[in-house]
């Protein structure tokens, strides 16, 4: 095969079979090199002048967030009530004792709300910070402890005079203990997720609740309404809210990586 030097048509001898070797390889570069306007522009031309193709479809999120937000009381306040104490006065009476199950601050914040993720797999539950709950001043502290599956709950009494550790179980095997004034500390443990309401029967207006999880994603929000959960995996979850005496509800949020998300909840009376 020849090519004229003013780039005329190709003039073919008979030496056929190297042309089918050589095939479209060699009229490709004849057309480039004769300046042809007639055939496809080389692959990385056409690349290159060949419209953007459409970005793909972000990647699933990944990485973690922060979910914090305030729970709030919808209307006015209930009036603080005062517990009558009729037993070991001395120490029990020594201060003012106050129901426990609907606490709320002035500005509207509701306590001792419950926030978790709900349907998450089970995992990563010693992450949860340790806990004690103590008999101090003839009620329980906290009020509403989260305790991690499996890991021991030290009971403390505080206030030298007979107290007692009484768990209201389904999932995990009740507890009933005495705890005297010189059993100072004593331990339980809980292995299934659940909540538990907790009384002390030598003083039955003594009532608290532990929270078993089996997963890190939980806090209980603080005398103005407030919670935080750290390291939360980053995607669209259920949240679920739960007080012991509005009730429980839930919504949808959806955690950005990096990225604090805030929800506001309002509980109302009789919802």
């Amino acid at each position: 095969m020849f090519m004229r030097d003013d780039c005329a048509p190709m003039q073919t001898l008979t030496r056929l079979p190297i042309l089918r070797r050589l095939g479209l390889l060699a009229v490709s570069a004849v057309m480039v090199a004769c300046g042809g306007t007639d055939s496809p522009p080389p692959q990385e031309e056409r690349l290159r002048d060949s419209p953007a193709a459409p970005p793909s479809a972000p990647a699933a999120s990944s990485g973690t967030g922060i979910l914090s937000g305030r729970m709030t009381l919808v209307g006015a306040p209930p009036a603080v009530q005062e517990i009558e104490v009729t037993k070991d006065q001395q120490v029990c009476g020594a201060h003012a004792i106050v129901k426990e199950d609907l606490l709320v601050g002035p500005r509207g914040g509701l306590e001792n709300v419950v926030v978790s993720l709900a349907g998450v797999p089970a995992g990563g539950a010693a992450n949860l910070p340790d806990v004690e709950l103590h008999q101090k001043g003839c009620v329980f502290q906290p009020h509403v402890a989260v305790v991690a599956v499996g890991r021991p709950l030290p009971v403390f009494n505080d206030d030298g005079i007979l107290h007692n550790i009484h768990t209201f179980s389904t999932i995990n095997p009740r507890i009933n203990k005495a705890q005297p004034k010189f059993k100072k500390r004593l331990e339980i443990q809980l292995d299934e997720p659940e909540t538990i309401r907790v009384t002390c029967d030598a003083h039955p207006w003594m009532q608290s609740w532990i929270i078993v999880s089996d997963h890190p994603y939980v806090a209980v929000s603080d005398e103005e309404g407030y919670f935080r959960i750290d390291g939360v995996p980053a995607g669209i979850h259920r949240v679920r809210l739960w007080h012991e005496t509005l009730g429980e509800q839930s919504q949808e949020v959806n955690v950005q990586a990096g990225q604090t998300t805030e929800i506001a909840v309002e509980f109302s009376q009789g919802s």
